[in-house]
């Protein structure tokens, strides 16, 4: 039996060795990379880009793999690479003895850390008296075809910064807010958005216009944002969205505490800007991991911080993540097809008609469906274990 206990300091293993010591959670091994658990259930991973015409097996692939084969389908003349030319390189966050023998001790010690953090084992809190936060994207980081989105908003025209405006993502809504070459009728709609952090951005741009300003310091629904842009100078950035206090470490929340950001999970699901039930293969870029705590057990040991669950976020311009799920449902029960199928039908859509429409349009599908079986997936909700591991982060050109 294969000892779960890799041999950090070992050389590096041959390449048909790849699978050696990989903990494998029931569902298999990623047939693409070959170094990465799938997760169950089986329809939770991703489903390859190279088995997905007309007649295929569907072939599921761990999530990273998954996010290099859209970076491939968007960047390669060829696409995806073939299942004939797997496996591919192993994953830069497999075992640590893969790693290449010229690194230096520090180097290995610190993978060796990060095997340790991301190992789901308690180990980690024995350690370090707290638990791992996960290493997941969020909403905030730009990933995959957004990364240089900043750059690329110095060069394009007019009707293509409009669409990026109108992004379903808030990644890319706050990388537009925030750049200097915004056009202010542009600002003027993203000072508005439902994303306070989108706010923020936009009244921390100095395009912003007066009139603009004038509004937000009248009408925005936070209370410490309504009084900074009643300063002279707004000093927005670097502060709570939540409270206003000043964000004192690095968070992906972008709150200025652990509290904060619980309270502030807890609001987005009430409010439904985040939604905890949503169907297998929702887009992985859209998925997040959030802060929950525990008053006797937090992070699974007392005084440790919070422990985290996953969310939805809507990938339909115009809607909420609760109500963008009661539109996949109805498309799912009423057309008879696949999540990701019903996902393309949303996605067409959204190119000729603005969210509430799509909803009106979904509901009446869903008029005359059975009640039990048409709410079905809108009861399920989605447990850590079984949600993708990493958003791709991919998204999509104008």
């Amino acid at each position: 039996m294969t000892s779960g206990t890799p041999d950090l300091f070992a050389d590096a293993a041959p390449f048909d060795e790849y699978e050696e010591g990989v903990r494998d959670q029931g569902a298999g091994i990623c047939p693409r990379c070959r170094s990465v658990a799938l997760s169950t259930p089986l329809g939770t991973n991703a489903w390859s880009r190279t088995s997905r015409a007309e007649g295929d097996v569907p072939v599921y692939v761990c999530s990273a793999c998954g996010s290099d084969e859209a970076g491939e389908d968007l960047q390669l003349p060829g696409g995806a690479t073939p299942q004939y030319d797997w496996p591919v390189a192993p994953r830069d966050s497999s075992l640590p003895s893969r790693l290449a023998p010229e690194l230096n001790e520090l180097s290995r010690y610190m993978a060796a850390l990060h095997d340790l953090r991301n190992s789901g084992s308690g180990a980690w809190q024995m350690i370090f008296g707290k638990a791992p936060e996960p290493e997941r994207s969020d909403p905030f980081k730009p990933e995959g075809a957004w990364v240089n989105l900043g750059d690329r908003l110095w060069t394009v025209d007019p009707d293509e910064f409009a669409w990026w405006a109108g992004h379903a993502h808030p990644t890319v809504r706050r990388i537009v807010a925030a750049h200097e070459t915004c056009p202010p009728e542009l600002l003027g709609r993203l000072a508005e958005d439902p994303w306070v952090e989108i706010r923020q951005a936009a009244l921390g741009n100095t395009a912003l216009d007066a009139s603009t300003l004038t509004c937000a310091a009248a009408r925005d629904p936070v209370e410490w944002l309504r009084e900074a842009a009643n300063q002279p100078e707004p000093c927005v950035h670097g502060r709570c969205g939540r409270c206003g206090r000043k964000v004192k470490r690095p968070d992906r929340f972008l709150t200025c505490s652990i509290r904060c950001s619980v309270s502030q999970a807890k609001e987005r699901i009430e409010d439904g800007t985040y939604s905890r039930s949503f169907e297998f293969g929702w887009p992985d870029e859209y998925v997040w991991s959030v802060a929950r705590w525990y008053r006797h057990r937090s992070g699974g040991i007392r005084g440790a911080g919070p422990t985290y669950f996953w969310v939805a976020l809507s990938f339909v311009p115009g809607l909420n993540a609760r109500e963008c799920v009661e539109a996949l449902v109805a498309v799912v029960d009423q057309q008879d097809l696949t999540g990701e199928q019903a996902r393309n039908v949303l996605d067409q859509l959204a190119q000729t008609m603005d969210g509430p429409s799509i909803l009106d349009a979904c509901r009446e599908l869903d008029i005359e469906a059975d009640p039990s079986g048409s709410r079905q997936l809108l009861d399920t909700e989605v447990s850590p274990s079984t949600a993708p591991s990493t958003p791709s982060g991919t998204g999509g050109t104008p």
